[in-house]
């Protein structure tokens, strides 16, 4: 789903501000010009908007959070490297 603006005629994805009015939404390759659409569809596309937005905040704080546990690893492999093992 994308939310395009008539004034620029690019997509707007939903890493783009709230406050920024989007005039149609695309969907299934086909596009809707927000201002025929009932209401209840139209806020029903800026929950799914704010959905995916959320969606990849947390994809990019997952990766940052494995990205740094992978690192401590490492860095408890090289601190345990002259420490023998009690079992192999």
């Amino acid at each position: 789903m994308v939310f395009n603006r008539k004034k620029t005629g690019h997509a707007v994805n939903a890493e783009e501000t709230q406050n920024e009015k989007a005039s149609t939404l695309t969907l299934d390759d086909k596009t809707y010009d927000l201002k025929d659409l009932p209401e209840s569809a139209v806020k029903l596309a800026q929950d799914i908007a704010d959905a995916d937005e959320i969606l990849h905040r947390h994809q990019q704080e997952s990766k940052f959070i494995s990205d740094a546990r992978d690192r401590m690893i490492g860095e408890l492999k090289e601190q345990l490297n002259d420490i023998s093992p009690i079992s192999t």
